[in-house]
Order: structure tokens, then sequence, then C-alpha cells
């Protein structure tokens, strides 16, 4: 899921949109809390419907991983979720290790 920078330099880069600083709100009343509160709901959204996508095809929900430069501010949204740091590095370290194995 693109992160929340990346949505914001889109909107800044193809509409008349200049953002300034906003907030989650969940009925927000100004363009910039519009704007960030979107974005968010938008990739929260993205990772609910995976996990739901994953849930029904194994039959049990998946322990929910948030990893990225936005997982801190995607956890306000999803409290279940889990931070995970350096989950790629983790990964490759795994990998190695059955490799060497």
């Amino acid at each position: 899921v693109p992160g929340l920078a990346t949505m914001q330099a889109a909107l800044n880069a193809h509409t008349q949109l200049k953002l300034n600083h906003g907030a989650l709100d969940d009925f927000p009343t100004n363009t910039n809390d519009a704007i960030i509160s979107g974005a968010l709901r938008a990739m929260s959204g993205a990772v609910l419907a995976q996990h739901l996508a994953l849930t029904l095809h194994t039959g049990k929900p998946p322990q929910l991983l948030l990893t990225g430069g936005d997982a801190v501010t995607l956890q306000t949204l999803l409290p279940e979720g889990e931070i995970a740091d350096n989950l790629v590095l983790q990964g490759l370290l795994l990998l190695d290790k059955e490799h060497h194995a």
C-alpha cells in the first residue's frame, strides 16, 4: 500500500490541492484533515481487506503485523496490529539460516 507521504505527494502533484498539516479525524471539517483521514482510512482498509482474504483462505485469522514508515500511525486505526520492526531483514535472516542448515 502506498504510504501516507506518497499519497500526499500524488495529490500535491496532480491536483490543485496544496496540503498543510492535517490530522486524523472521524468527521473532518477541513480539507487537510479530510485528505489525511481519507488516506489513512484507505491504507487501513487495504490492510483489513487483505487480512480478511487470508482469513477466508486459511480458515483462521492471521497475526496482523504492521511494518514500515507508517506502521505506528496505522496502529491507531488497527489497534490489533503488532508493530514488527525490520520484518524484511528478519525474513532474509531466516532464509539464510535455512540455506546454510
